[in-house]
């Protein structure tokens, strides 16, 4: 999914189906494997099944569409990841950026009421920033880490001249 033009007052964005139906066939690789494993006698099986049912748990959600999402508004946005949500107002957000963990990307940004914490302390070393989203939501990190911008440069321009046209 590329960055939308005109950028809409609005977008909702949901998890990859095919990451999460990739997931989802790796957990169904393991189960059965784990079963077998445990009916041949290794103690090993049950953390190989154990390991595969989890995998299942978190896919199934992921790729129907109810646990996750991403929500940007002209207030800020909601992120919700296994059905844990979070919202952080644009003002309060700053320097979304990119991060690279085992292959993966993730946007990173950061936020003021959190530098002075530990974790933000330690995240802020670790990656540069202080919180990242969980997911891409079906996009590029790169692209989405711009789409993000450009929604909170909307946002503060609107607060600053109220009478002006998004």
């Amino acid at each position: 999914m590329k960055v939308p033009e005109p950028l809409p007052a609005e977008l909702h964005l949901k998890p990859s189906r095919l990451k999460w139906f990739l997931v989802l066939a790796l957990g169904a690789l393991f189960l059965p494997v784990g079963v077998m494993m445990v009916r041949d006698g290794e103690t090993m099986g049950w953390l190989v099944s154990v390991f595969g049912a989890l995998l299942v748990l978190v896919a199934v959600p992921q790729m129907m569409g109810w646990g996750s999402y991403l929500h940007l508004g002209p207030e800020g946005f909601e992120q919700s990841i296994l059905f844990r949500k979070s919202f952080v107002r644009w003002d309060e957000a700053s320097n979304f950026g990119v991060w690279g963990v085992a292959g993966n990307r993730f946007v990173s940004f950061s936020m003021e009421s959190q530098r002075d914490t530990a974790s933000g302390k330690l995240s802020e070393g670790l990656i540069g920033a202080t919180s990242s989203l969980g997911d891409t939501f079906g996009m590029k990190a790169a692209e989405l880490a711009v789409l993000m911008a450009q929604f909170q440069e909307r946002a503060i321009r609107v607060r600053r001249e109220p009478g002006k046209v998004q």
